[in-house]
Protein backbone atom coordinates (compact mmCIF):
# COMPACT_ATOMS: atom_id res chain seq x y z
CA UNK A 1 0.00 0.00 0.00
CA UNK A 2 2.71 2.51 0.95
CA UNK A 3 4.10 1.93 -2.47
CA UNK A 4 1.04 2.17 -4.29
CA UNK A 5 0.15 5.82 -2.44
CA UNK A 6 3.43 7.47 -3.42
CA UNK A 7 2.58 10.78 -5.02
CA UNK A 8 3.65 10.27 -8.73
CA UNK A 9 1.74 6.63 -8.46
CA UNK A 10 -1.51 8.50 -7.44
CA UNK A 11 -1.17 11.03 -9.82
CA UNK A 12 -0.69 8.45 -12.55
CA UNK A 13 -3.55 6.22 -11.61
CA UNK A 14 -5.62 9.65 -11.22
CA UNK A 15 -4.43 10.44 -14.82
CA UNK A 16 -5.57 7.12 -16.22
CA UNK A 17 -9.25 7.45 -14.02
CA UNK A 18 -9.85 10.72 -15.94
CA UNK A 19 -8.89 9.53 -19.04
CA UNK A 20 -11.49 6.36 -18.80
CA UNK A 21 -14.12 8.71 -17.12
CA UNK A 22 -14.50 12.11 -18.94
CA UNK A 23 -16.87 13.13 -16.27
CA UNK A 24 -13.89 13.69 -14.24
CA UNK A 25 -11.70 15.15 -17.00
CA UNK A 26 -12.12 18.98 -15.33
CA UNK A 27 -10.71 18.13 -11.40
CA UNK A 28 -7.93 19.21 -10.54
CA UNK A 29 -4.36 17.32 -9.77
CA UNK A 30 -4.84 17.12 -6.21
CA UNK A 31 -8.47 15.69 -6.79
CA UNK A 32 -7.83 13.28 -8.81
CA UNK A 33 -5.24 12.18 -6.20
CA UNK A 34 -8.08 11.72 -3.85
CA UNK A 35 -10.06 9.94 -6.19
CA UNK A 36 -7.05 7.84 -6.99
CA UNK A 37 -6.58 6.94 -3.01
CA UNK A 38 -10.14 6.32 -2.67
CA UNK A 39 -10.30 3.97 -5.67
CA UNK A 40 -7.13 2.08 -4.10
CA UNK A 41 -8.66 2.01 -0.47
CA UNK A 42 -11.84 0.23 -2.01
CA UNK A 43 -9.67 -1.70 -4.12
CA UNK A 44 -8.08 -3.46 -1.37
CA UNK A 45 -10.92 -3.48 0.67
CA UNK A 46 -12.67 -6.17 -2.45
CA UNK A 47 -9.67 -7.79 -2.16
CA UNK A 48 -9.90 -8.56 1.01
CA UNK A 49 -13.40 -9.03 1.32
CA UNK A 50 -12.98 -12.21 -1.51
CA UNK A 51 -10.02 -13.81 0.51
CA UNK A 52 -12.23 -14.07 3.27
CA UNK A 53 -15.43 -15.47 1.52
CA UNK A 54 -12.58 -17.77 -0.75
CA UNK A 55 -11.33 -19.06 2.55
CA UNK A 56 -15.11 -20.05 3.77
CA UNK A 57 -15.60 -21.79 0.64
CA UNK A 58 -14.81 -25.47 -0.04
CA UNK A 59 -14.97 -24.89 -3.90
CA UNK A 60 -14.02 -28.94 -4.24
CA UNK A 61 -17.23 -29.86 -2.04
CA UNK A 62 -19.20 -27.30 -3.82
CA UNK A 63 -18.14 -29.03 -7.18
CA UNK A 64 -19.22 -32.35 -5.73
CA UNK A 65 -22.47 -30.89 -4.35
CA UNK A 66 -23.13 -29.68 -7.46
CA UNK A 67 -22.55 -32.64 -9.68
CA UNK A 68 -24.38 -34.48 -7.35
CA UNK A 69 -27.89 -32.85 -8.46
CA UNK A 70 -27.67 -34.27 -11.43
CA UNK A 71 -28.91 -38.40 -11.96
CA UNK A 72 -27.12 -38.84 -15.47
CA UNK A 73 -23.99 -39.96 -15.42
CA UNK A 74 -23.05 -38.82 -18.81
CA UNK A 75 -24.66 -34.94 -17.46
CA UNK A 76 -22.12 -35.66 -14.89
CA UNK A 77 -19.14 -35.99 -16.62
CA UNK A 78 -19.95 -33.44 -19.30
CA UNK A 79 -20.38 -31.10 -16.62
CA UNK A 80 -17.16 -31.76 -14.76
CA UNK A 81 -15.25 -31.75 -18.53
CA UNK A 82 -16.66 -28.10 -18.84
CA UNK A 83 -15.47 -27.21 -15.31
CA UNK A 84 -12.02 -28.69 -15.73
CA UNK A 85 -11.78 -26.14 -18.98
CA UNK A 86 -12.54 -23.62 -16.80
CA UNK A 87 -10.34 -23.92 -13.91
CA UNK A 88 -7.69 -24.61 -16.15
CA UNK A 89 -8.03 -21.40 -17.39
CA UNK A 90 -8.74 -19.93 -14.25
CA UNK A 91 -5.08 -20.71 -12.63
CA UNK A 92 -3.26 -19.62 -15.37
CA UNK A 93 -4.71 -16.42 -14.49
CA UNK A 94 -3.40 -17.28 -10.40
CA UNK A 95 -7.48 -17.16 -9.77
CA UNK A 96 -10.49 -19.14 -8.68
CA UNK A 97 -14.18 -18.97 -9.25
CA UNK A 98 -14.39 -16.58 -6.40
CA UNK A 99 -12.08 -14.40 -7.94
CA UNK A 100 -12.83 -14.10 -11.67
CA UNK A 101 -14.31 -11.44 -12.87
CA UNK A 102 -16.96 -10.92 -15.80
CA UNK A 103 -14.00 -9.61 -17.69
CA UNK A 104 -12.08 -12.70 -17.55
CA UNK A 105 -15.12 -14.90 -18.39
CA UNK A 106 -15.29 -13.06 -21.79
CA UNK A 107 -11.89 -13.03 -22.12
CA UNK A 108 -11.85 -17.29 -21.86
CA UNK A 109 -14.57 -17.57 -23.63
CA UNK A 110 -13.10 -15.22 -26.43
CA UNK A 111 -10.21 -17.58 -25.66
CA UNK A 112 -12.18 -20.64 -26.65
CA UNK A 113 -13.71 -19.33 -29.96
CA UNK A 114 -10.01 -18.53 -31.51
CA UNK A 115 -9.47 -22.40 -30.89
CA UNK A 116 -10.82 -25.07 -33.22
CA UNK A 117 -13.97 -25.94 -30.83
CA UNK A 118 -17.47 -25.32 -32.26
CA UNK A 119 -19.65 -23.12 -31.07
CA UNK A 120 -22.25 -25.63 -29.71
CA UNK A 121 -19.35 -27.22 -27.73
CA UNK A 122 -18.67 -23.70 -26.15
CA UNK A 123 -21.87 -22.88 -25.93
CA UNK A 124 -22.41 -26.31 -23.65
CA UNK A 125 -19.46 -24.76 -21.27
CA UNK A 126 -20.49 -21.95 -20.84
CA UNK A 127 -23.94 -23.55 -19.65
CA UNK A 128 -22.66 -26.03 -17.43
CA UNK A 129 -20.51 -23.13 -15.86
CA UNK A 130 -23.00 -20.58 -15.61
CA UNK A 131 -25.15 -23.49 -14.04
CA UNK A 132 -22.48 -24.22 -11.22
CA UNK A 133 -22.15 -20.19 -10.60
CA UNK A 134 -25.78 -20.03 -10.09
CA UNK A 135 -25.44 -22.73 -7.45
CA UNK A 136 -22.39 -20.68 -5.91
CA UNK A 137 -24.82 -17.46 -5.86
CA UNK A 138 -27.96 -19.37 -4.44
CA UNK A 139 -25.30 -21.29 -1.48
CA UNK A 140 -22.81 -18.74 -0.96
CA UNK A 141 -24.02 -15.56 -2.74
CA UNK A 142 -21.30 -15.37 -5.24
CA UNK A 143 -22.00 -13.44 -8.41
CA UNK A 144 -22.56 -15.53 -11.92
CA UNK A 145 -19.88 -13.89 -14.03
CA UNK A 146 -21.63 -15.18 -17.18
CA UNK A 147 -25.06 -13.96 -16.82
CA UNK A 148 -25.56 -11.49 -19.56
CA UNK A 149 -22.11 -12.09 -21.44
CA UNK A 150 -22.00 -11.21 -25.21
CA UNK A 151 -18.85 -13.15 -25.76
CA UNK A 152 -20.66 -16.46 -26.02
CA UNK A 153 -20.97 -17.88 -30.04
CA UNK A 154 -24.56 -17.99 -31.27
CA UNK A 155 -27.18 -20.89 -31.81
CA UNK A 156 -25.42 -22.24 -34.86
CA UNK A 157 -23.89 -25.98 -35.46
CA UNK A 158 -20.24 -25.40 -36.50
CA UNK A 159 -21.62 -28.48 -38.76
CA UNK A 160 -24.30 -28.60 -41.10
CA UNK A 161 -26.46 -30.90 -39.96
CA UNK A 162 -26.96 -34.67 -41.44
CA UNK A 163 -29.66 -36.77 -41.41
CA UNK A 164 -28.55 -40.47 -42.63
CA UNK A 165 -30.92 -41.77 -45.35
CA UNK A 166 -31.92 -44.79 -46.08
CA UNK A 167 -28.80 -47.04 -47.32
CA UNK A 168 -26.62 -45.73 -44.46
CA UNK A 169 -28.97 -46.66 -42.07
CA UNK A 170 -29.15 -49.61 -43.49
CA UNK A 171 -25.60 -49.88 -43.84
CA UNK A 172 -25.08 -48.83 -40.04
CA UNK A 173 -27.50 -51.35 -38.69
CA UNK A 174 -25.87 -54.26 -40.79
CA UNK A 175 -22.35 -53.39 -40.03
CA UNK A 176 -22.24 -52.83 -35.91
CA UNK A 177 -22.52 -55.23 -33.01
CA UNK A 178 -25.02 -57.04 -31.76
CA UNK A 179 -26.85 -54.73 -29.29
CA UNK A 180 -25.80 -51.63 -30.58
CA UNK A 181 -27.24 -52.35 -33.68
CA UNK A 182 -30.68 -53.10 -32.11
CA UNK A 183 -30.40 -49.77 -30.35
CA UNK A 184 -30.45 -47.43 -33.38
CA UNK A 185 -33.04 -49.72 -34.79
CA UNK A 186 -35.02 -48.93 -31.80
CA UNK A 187 -33.92 -45.22 -32.00
CA UNK A 188 -34.51 -44.38 -35.63
CA UNK A 189 -38.51 -46.28 -35.53
CA UNK A 190 -39.01 -44.49 -32.14
CA UNK A 191 -37.10 -41.73 -32.18
CA UNK A 192 -35.32 -42.50 -27.84
CA UNK A 193 -32.75 -40.16 -27.41
CA UNK A 194 -30.11 -42.46 -26.14
CA UNK A 195 -30.16 -41.95 -22.51
CA UNK A 196 -33.70 -43.96 -22.60
CA UNK A 197 -32.37 -46.88 -23.03
CA UNK A 198 -30.60 -47.79 -19.75
CA UNK A 199 -34.00 -48.09 -18.21
CA UNK A 200 -36.19 -49.42 -20.76
CA UNK A 201 -38.39 -52.24 -20.76
CA UNK A 202 -40.97 -53.62 -22.86
CA UNK A 203 -44.05 -54.69 -21.17
CA UNK A 204 -46.95 -56.34 -23.85
CA UNK A 205 -46.98 -53.42 -26.67
CA UNK A 206 -45.75 -50.83 -24.24
CA UNK A 207 -42.20 -49.41 -24.10
CA UNK A 208 -41.92 -47.71 -20.87
CA UNK A 209 -38.60 -45.78 -19.54
CA UNK A 210 -37.27 -42.82 -18.11
CA UNK A 211 -36.18 -40.23 -20.48
CA UNK A 212 -35.05 -36.41 -19.32
CA UNK A 213 -35.70 -37.34 -15.71
CA UNK A 214 -39.32 -37.87 -16.99
CA UNK A 215 -41.48 -40.89 -17.63
CA UNK A 216 -41.99 -41.96 -20.97
CA UNK A 217 -43.68 -44.50 -22.20
CA UNK A 218 -44.50 -45.60 -26.15
CA UNK A 219 -46.80 -47.85 -27.89
CA UNK A 220 -44.92 -49.94 -30.33
CA UNK A 221 -45.82 -52.14 -33.94
CA UNK A 222 -45.39 -55.62 -34.15
CA UNK A 223 -41.88 -54.88 -36.00
CA UNK A 224 -40.35 -53.61 -32.84
CA UNK A 225 -41.38 -56.79 -31.13
CA UNK A 226 -39.95 -58.48 -33.58
CA UNK A 227 -36.69 -57.25 -33.32
CA UNK A 228 -37.14 -57.90 -29.49
CA UNK A 229 -37.83 -61.87 -29.90
CA UNK A 230 -35.08 -62.15 -33.22
CA UNK A 231 -32.44 -60.89 -30.74
CA UNK A 232 -33.46 -63.04 -27.71
CA UNK A 233 -33.88 -59.90 -25.59
CA UNK A 234 -35.36 -59.38 -22.08
CA UNK A 235 -38.30 -57.31 -21.85
CA UNK A 236 -37.33 -55.92 -18.57
CA UNK A 237 -34.27 -53.58 -18.69
CA UNK A 238 -32.31 -55.61 -21.94
CA UNK A 239 -30.21 -52.32 -22.55
CA UNK A 240 -29.23 -51.71 -18.87
CA UNK A 241 -25.56 -52.01 -19.39
CA UNK A 242 -25.98 -49.36 -22.00
CA UNK A 243 -25.58 -45.67 -20.63
CA UNK A 244 -25.74 -42.56 -22.83
CA UNK A 245 -22.59 -42.03 -23.11
CA UNK A 246 -21.35 -45.43 -24.22
CA UNK A 247 -23.88 -45.78 -27.23
CA UNK A 248 -23.10 -42.24 -28.27
CA UNK A 249 -18.99 -42.95 -28.04
CA UNK A 250 -19.67 -46.06 -29.92
CA UNK A 251 -21.90 -45.07 -32.46
CA UNK A 252 -19.38 -42.80 -33.30
CA UNK A 253 -16.63 -44.78 -33.68
CA UNK A 254 -18.26 -47.56 -35.85
CA UNK A 255 -19.74 -44.73 -38.18
CA UNK A 256 -16.31 -42.85 -38.81
CA UNK A 257 -14.73 -46.23 -39.63
CA UNK A 258 -17.76 -46.96 -42.15
CA UNK A 259 -17.52 -43.46 -42.97
CA UNK A 260 -13.06 -43.72 -43.51
CA UNK A 261 -14.02 -46.88 -45.39
CA UNK A 262 -16.42 -45.04 -48.11
CA UNK A 263 -19.44 -47.18 -46.66
CA UNK A 264 -21.97 -43.99 -45.61
CA UNK A 265 -21.70 -40.79 -46.43
CA UNK A 266 -20.88 -38.56 -42.55
CA UNK A 267 -19.55 -39.62 -39.31
CA UNK A 268 -23.21 -39.42 -37.59
CA UNK A 269 -24.11 -39.20 -33.76
CA UNK A 270 -26.80 -40.55 -31.83
CA UNK A 271 -28.61 -38.09 -31.70
CA UNK A 272 -29.03 -37.85 -35.68
CA UNK A 273 -31.21 -41.33 -35.73
CA UNK A 274 -33.80 -39.42 -33.64
CA UNK A 275 -33.62 -36.53 -36.55
CA UNK A 276 -34.50 -39.67 -39.18
CA UNK A 277 -37.45 -40.78 -36.90
CA UNK A 278 -38.59 -37.22 -36.78
CA UNK A 279 -37.87 -36.39 -40.70
CA UNK A 280 -39.76 -39.80 -41.99
CA UNK A 281 -42.67 -39.41 -39.50
CA UNK A 282 -43.64 -35.91 -40.20
CA UNK A 283 -43.10 -37.36 -44.30
CA UNK A 284 -45.49 -40.36 -43.80
CA UNK A 285 -48.21 -38.26 -41.17
CA UNK A 286 -47.92 -34.73 -41.76
CA UNK A 287 -48.84 -33.98 -38.21
CA UNK A 288 -46.41 -32.42 -36.24
CA UNK A 289 -48.63 -32.45 -32.90
CA UNK A 290 -48.52 -36.25 -33.18
CA UNK A 291 -44.25 -35.96 -33.81
CA UNK A 292 -44.27 -33.65 -31.34
CA UNK A 293 -45.81 -36.04 -28.57
CA UNK A 294 -44.23 -39.20 -29.86
CA UNK A 295 -40.00 -36.94 -29.36
CA UNK A 296 -41.60 -36.23 -25.77
CA UNK A 297 -40.85 -32.56 -26.83
CA UNK A 298 -42.22 -30.10 -24.06
CA UNK A 299 -43.32 -27.51 -27.22
CA UNK A 300 -44.26 -27.29 -31.13
CA UNK A 301 -41.17 -25.02 -31.53
CA UNK A 302 -39.14 -27.48 -30.09
CA UNK A 303 -40.17 -29.70 -33.24
CA UNK A 304 -40.06 -27.05 -36.18
CA UNK A 305 -36.27 -26.68 -35.35
CA UNK A 306 -36.23 -30.46 -35.77
CA UNK A 307 -37.77 -30.16 -39.51
CA UNK A 308 -35.95 -27.28 -40.99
Amino acid sequence: MNQLTKDQDLKLIGKQIADSVPALADLSESQLKEVASWYLKKKLTDDMKTLVKASSIDLDLSRMHFLDLFDSLYTKKSYLASLNRFETFCAKKNKDYISMTPALADEWILTERQGNRSPASIRKDVAAISSFYTFLERQHNIKNIFRGTKARPQNKSKNELIIPDKKDFETIINNVPGELSVIVQVMAKLGLRAGAFEQLSLYGKTITTITKNKELKVSVSDEIIKIFDENNLSRKQPFAKWKAYKIENLLRYYTEKLYKQGQIKAVYSAHDFRHFFAVNEYTENKDIFRLSKLLNHSSIQTTQLYLK
